[in-house]
C-alpha cells in the first residue's frame, strides 16, 4: 500500500495517498537522530492559508484544510504562506501528487520522489528516496536544496522538522485528502504553486465528466439492489485492516453503487466476528492481499463458499487518491454491474483535456 492511508500497528500500512509496489512497511519516527538535527526552534506552527502570485501576475489563494492539509514554513506570520512565485525544486514524497504534478505538466519542477512514487517512472534526473523503517534520509532531501517537501503527516519527528522549516528555511506541505472534493481540491492547489491552473481545471473538469457518466450509467442500480461488500485491506493482529466513511476509498465504492458494510470512519481495525455478522455479498481483497490469508482470518464467509471474491487488479488507481481513481471506479462498477458499465467507457483523458502524457492514466487498471 502506498503513503497517503496510514494505518499505524507494530508497523505502518502505507496505502497510497501513492506507486505500483505497495509498501507494508512505513517509515516511523526515527528516535535516533543525529545531534546534528537539533534546532533552537521550540515549536512548529501550522500554517492553512497559501496565496500564490503566479507568473501573469494573478494571485491565487487557497486553505490547505480543503487537502486535508497544512503547512509548516519558515518564520510564519499572520497564519498565511506568501509566496511571491511559483515553486519549483519540488520533492514530492507522495505518489499520488507526484502523478499529478506529471499530468499538470510540472513534472520538470520535480527533483526527488519517494520509491512508490512510480508513476510516472523516474526520470535521471530526479533523486529516488529509499525509505526503511526507522531510517528517514532527511540529509539527502535537504542536500536537493528543495524549495519544498511534499508529504503526508507522520513520516518526520518534530526534532527532523524543526531542522528542515526553521534551520535549513525549507517549506514542508502536507496533502492528505480524503473525498473526490479534496482530490480535485488537490489537483488545484498543485495547479497554482506551479503554474499550471489552466491544466488543473481541465482535469477536475475530465474528472467531473467521467464521474456524472458513471452516475448516470447506473442510475437504474436501486439502493435494495446495491451489493454489500467487505473491503479487505490487510490483516492485523486483533482483525483485519479495511476502509470506513470519511475515506475516498469508502466514496469511490459508494460512487459504484457497493454498500460498505464498515460503519466506522477512517480505517479501522474490525474483528472477523463483526464481518461474519454483517455477511456481506462480497469481499473486496486488495491487490496485496490473497484469498488464503482471507480463509485463514475469517472462516465461513457465505461469499467465500460462493466465490464471491473480487481482487483488485491494480492497486495504484485504487488507494491513490488523485485523479486517476476515475479508472478505479469505472473498473470497480464493471465488476458488479457489467451490464451497465465498462472500463473502456472512460473518456479519454488525453482527448478530453489535450494535455498528452507518455504513459497512459489507465494503463495498466485492469491487469
Amino acid at each position: 500500500m502506498k503513503r497517503n492511508i496510514q494505518i499505524i500497528s507494530v508497523i505502518v500500512i502505507v496505502i497510497i495517498v501513492g506507486g505500483s509496489a505497495f509498501g507494508i512497511e512505513h517509515y516511523l519516527n526515527n528516535s535516533n537522530a543525529s545531534n546534528s538535527s537539533k534546532s533552537t526552534a521550540d515549536t512548529l506552527t501550522p500554517v492553512y492559508n497559501v496565496n500564490v502570485t503566479e507568473a501573469n501576475g494573478t494571485v491565487e489563494s487557497f486553505n490547505l484544510s480543503n487537502v486535508g492539509g497544512y503547512a509548516y514554513i519558515p518564520s510564519p506570520q499572520n497564519g498565511t504562506w506568501d509566496l511571491n512565485h511559483t515553486l519549483s525544486r519540488i520533492v514530492t514524497l507522495i505518489p499520488s501528487v507526484t502523478a499529478t504534478l506529471y499530468a499538470l505538466h510540472s513534472y520538470n519542477d520535480v527533483i526527488g520522489v519517494d520509491q512508490y512514487s512510480v508513476y510516472p517512472a523516474p526520470t535521471k534526473n530526479v533523486t529516488v528516496f529509499n525509505f526503511e523503517i526507522g531510517s528517514i534520509p532527511l540529509e539527502s532531501i535537504t542536500n536537493l536544496t528543495p524549495g519544498v517537501v511534499v508529504d503526508t503527516s507522520g513520516t518526520f519527528s518534530t526534532q527532523q522538522l524543526n531542522q528542515l522549516v526553521n534551520v535549513l528555511h525549507i517549506p514542508y506541505l502536507v496533502i492528505d485528502p480524503g473525498t473526490i472534493s479534496q482530490i480535485e481540491n488537490q489537483t488545484t492547489l498543485l495547479g497554482y504553486l506551479t503554474g499550471t491552473s489552466n491544466n488543473a481545471n481541465i482535469i477536475n473538469s475530465w474528472m467531473n465528466y467521467n464521474i456524472q457518466n458513471l452516475s448516470n450509467d447506473l442510475s437504474n442500480i436501486s439502493s435494495s439492489s446495491e451489493y454489500s461488500v467487505f473491503y479487505y485491506l490487510y490483516p492485523a493482529s486483533d482483525g483485519i485492516y479495511t476502509a470506513g466513511p470519511g475515506t475516498f476509498i469508502n466514496q469511490e465504492l459508494k460512487d459504484a453503487h457497493l454498500n460498505n458494510i464498515v460503519n466506522v470512519t477512517g480505517y479501522p481495525v474490525v474483528s472477523a466476528a463483526t464481518v461474519a455478522n454483517a455477511n456481506p455479498d462480497y469481499v473486496l481483497l486488495d491487490q496485496y492481499t490473497n484469498e488464503t490469508t482471507l480463509n485463514q482470518t475469517i472462516q465461513g464467509l457465505p461469499a467465500e463458499k460462493q466465490n464471491h471474491i473480487v481482487q483488485i487488479a491494480n492497486d495504484d488507481f485504487f488507494s491513490e487518491p488523485n485523479f486517476r481513481i476515475v479508472y478505479s471506479m469505472y473498473w470497480l462498477a464493471e465488476q458488479f454491474y457489467p451490464h451497465n458499465v465498462n472500463l473502456s467507457d472512460v473518456y479519454s483523458f488525453n482527448k478530453y483535456t489535450g494535455l498528452n502524457l507518455s504513459q497512459q492514466p489507465g494503463v495498466g487498471v485492469n491487469s
